[in-house]
C-alpha cells in the first residue's frame, strides 16, 4: 500500500486540463474515492463534521453564485474546488484508514511532489528557479524542514543520537532564516521545540506539563521574531531581505499585515456581503482599486493591476469573500480540529510529535494567511485527515477520587481504539 501511496503522491507533479486543472494525484484519488464509498464505514465524529461543513460550503457556493450571477467558468471552478477536496478526503479514508504512519508517509511524498512541481515549472518558471528566494518557503524549504523532523524522529529512538536529533530541526529553522522564509522559520522552530520538550516521554502529559510547553512555545516564538527582526534590519540576510523588511515593518500596518495586505480589500468585501459573499472567483475592480489605494496610503509598494479578482490571500477570507459566512465556517472548523490534533500530539507524545506539529502549525498559519490553490486540494485534505486521526487519540482528562485511587489494582486499563 505504501508503494501505491508514494506513486499517487508523486503523480501530483503531473497536471491535466480536463474540467479545469487537475493533478495526477487527484485523478488517481478520484478512482479510489469510488471504491471508498463502498468500503468505508459510515462517517462519524470529526470525519462526519468534515462532510457536514463541506456540504454547507458547497450549498453556500451554489446560493452565492446564483445570487451574484457568476459566470459559468467561475462557478464551475468554485464548485469543483470544494467537490474535489471532499473527493480527495474520501479517498484518503480508504487508503489511509486509521494508520498514522500511512498518513505521514503520504504527506511527506506530497511535499516531495510539491517541490518537484516548483523545479519543473508547473507553479511558475521564475519561482521554481529562484531556489534561494520565494520558492524556499513555497516548497523547497518545507521539504527540508519535514525531512529534518522525520530524521530527528528516527534519531530520537536512541540515547546516543538524541543530541543530533534535537539539533536537526533547529538547523532547518536556521536555514529558513538565511533564506528569509519568515513563516517557515517560526513553524520549524516551534515544531522542533515541541519535539525536544516531549522527547523520550511515553506517558500522556498532565495539564501542568501542557501549560509549561505552551508558555515555553510563546517565549520561543518571541525569541525567533526578535532574531528575525535583528538579522533582517542589520542586513545579515542580504540587501533584498533588508529592503523587504523596512518596506513592510516601518509602515502603519506592521510586518504581518504588510506581508498579507490583501485583507485591506477582502475585509471590506466581506463587510459589504457577509452572508452570501460575491460568488466563486469573485471579481470586482472596485475592491482592487481600493486595495491599491490603501497600500499607497499606508506606505506599501504597489504593483500594476493585472486582475479584477478581489484579493484575499487566505483560505478563510477567500472562502468568506466568495461564498459568505457559511463558506468560511468550513475553515473555522478546520482551525478547531487542527488545534485538537495538535493538543493530542503533544499530550500523548511520540518521536513523530515534531513532524505532526509541523503539519498542524503550518495549517494554522495557511488557513488565515495563505491562498487555497491547486495543490492545496490534496495537501490540505491529507493534513486535515492527519489532524483528525491525531484528535481521536486525545485522552480525556479524568479526575479520579482518592477513594478510587486507593483501589487502583481493581481498575482495568483503558484500551483506546481509533475508529
Amino acid at each position: 500500500m505504501k508503494l501505491f501511496l508514494a506513486f499517487a503522491a508523486l503523480a501530483m507533479v503531473a497536471e491535466l486540463n480536463i474540467i479545469g486543472r487537475l493533478t495526477g494525484t487527484e485523478i488517481i484519488l478520484g478512482g479510489c474515492a469510488v471504491v471508498a464509498l463502498t468500503r468505508c464505514l459510515r462517517p462519524s465524529g470529526d470525519v462526519l463534521h468534515f462532510y457536514f461543513f463541506a456540504v454547507l460550503w458547497f450549498l453556500a457556493a451554489i446560493a452565492s453564485d446564483l445570487y451574484n450571477g457568476s459566470a459559468f467558468d467561475d462557478l464551475s471552478r468554485g464548485w469543483a474546488k470544494i467537490g474535489i477536496m471532499a473527493m480527495n478526503f474520501t479517498a484518503l479514508r480508504w487508503l489511509i484508514g486509521n494508520d498514522l504512519g500511512r498518513a505521514i508517509f503520504l504527506i511527506y511524498f506530497l511535499m516531495i511532489a510539491k517541490a518537484a512541481r516548483l523545479a519543473y515549472g508547473w507553479d511558475g518558471d521564475e519561482l521554481g528557479q529562484d531556489v534561494f528566494g520565494g520558492a524556499w518557503k513555497m516548497g523547497y524549504g518545507q521539504l527540508v524542514s519535514a525531512t529534518a523532523l522525520l530524521a530527528s524522529a528516527w534519531l530520537l529512538r536512541s540515547a546516543w543520537s538524541r543530541p543530533l536529533a534535537v539539533a536537526l530541526p533547529f538547523g532547518a529553522a536556521a536555514m529558513a532564516l538565511l533564506m528569509n522564509a519568515r513563516n517557515l522559520i517560526g513553524i520549524t522552530a516551534l515544531a522542533g521545540l515541541m519535539s525536544v520538550l516531549t522527547a523520550g516521554r511515553r506517558r500522556p502529559l498532565a495539564v501542568p506539563h501542557l501549560v509549561a510547553i505552551g508558555v515555553t512555545s510563546v517565549l520561543a516564538g518571541m525569541l525567533v521574531i526578535n532574531i528575525y527582526h535583528y538579522t533582517a534590519r542589520e542586513g545579515l540576510l542580504g540587501r533584498e531581505a533588508q529592503d523587504k523588511y523596512f518596506s513592510q515593518a516601518e509602515t502603519d500596518v506592521g510586518l504581518v499585515l504588510g506581508g498579507r495586505s490583501e485583507s485591506l480589500a477582502s475585509i471590506p468585501a466581506i463587510m459589504d456581503s457577509p452572508v452570501l459573499g460575491h460568488g466563486s472567483w469573485a471579481r470586482d475592480i472596485d475592491y482592487v482599486l481600493l486595495y491599491m489605494a490603501e497600500r499607497e496610503r499606508l506606505g506599501l509598494k504597489s504593483s500594476p493591476i493585472i486582475s479584477d479578482l478581489i484579493p484575499s490571500h487566505s483560505h478563510l477570507l477567500g472562502a468568506w469573500v466568495e461564498h459568505g459566512m457559511f463558506g468560511a465556517a468550513f475553515w473555522v472548523w478546520a482551525l478547531f480540529v487542527t488545534g485538537k490534533g495538535l493538543l493530542a500530539a503533544v499530550r500523548k507524545p511520540s518521536p513523530l510529535t515534531g513532524f505532526v506539529a509541523f503539519i498542524g502549525i503550518s495549517l494554522l498559519w495557511d488557513i488565515p494567511f495563505s491562498p487555497f490553490g491547486l495543490t492545496g486540494r490534496v495537501m490540505e485534505a491529507a493534513a486535515l485527515y492527519l489532524m483528525i486521526l491525531m484528535a481521536r487519540r486525545q485522552l480525556p482528562v479524568v479526575i479520579v477520587p482518592a477513594a478510587v485511587r486507593r483501589q487502583r489494582p481493581l481498575l482495568r486499563p483503558l484500551h483506546l481504539r481509533v475508529e
